[in-house]
């Protein structure tokens, strides 16, 4: 793997490694660690957007890109207010499938990869969503939508998630 000259900061310098670049939301889960090993991808960004599990997230996803050696960065965006069930430490809403939903979270968490990698060239966001998700936007609609909205706007970013179709 080669390595890259980083700032103090951990961020690459803009005039460095200017390529295509494929960065994976990475929550420090199965699903997303499994797709690190599996895809090695040039970044792995952990977002902290308000969830109460945050703190173990990030300590999970920095030890995993720490043993295999990947670039990893954190972003924090206060969406505490936002959120509702256990991820935000508030009752569940009835729209969600799940105790634990957040609305529009893989959306957000797109959007977010894409607005802080673009100007380095990134090419495609790859997300952890699996066969079983029950989440709307795990589904492989939600996939292909957001995959178009991304590809339509500046950078023509592809989202993908590699392991929605896999069997167990």
């Amino acid at each position: 793997m080669r390595h890259r000259e980083r700032l103090h900061d951990g961020h690459l310098p803009h005039t460095l490694d200017r390529g295509p670049m494929k960065v994976l939301l990475l929550s420090g889960g199965l699903d997303s660690s499994a797709l690190a090993f599996w895809k090695r991808p040039d970044v792995c960004l952990t977002v902290d957007y308000g969830q109460r599990p945050a703190r173990g997230e990030l300590a999970a996803a920095k030890a995993l890109c720490g043993e295999l050696d990947l670039r990893h960065e954190t972003l924090s965006v206060d969406m505490k207010a936002l959120g509702s069930g256990s991820l935000a430490g508030e009752a569940a809403s009835d729209l969600g499938h799940a105790e634990e939903w957040w609305p529009y979270r893989n959306q957000m968490l797109i959007t977010l990869a894409g607005m802080r990698f673009v100007n380095e060239g990134l090419r495609e966001i790859m997300i952890g969503a699996v066969r079983t998700d029950v989440h709307a936007d795990g589904k492989t609609r939600f996939i292909r939508g957001i995959n178009q909205l991304m590809s339509l706007q500046e950078g023509h970013v592809a989202v993908s998630a590699p392991a929605r179709s896999l069997h167990p």
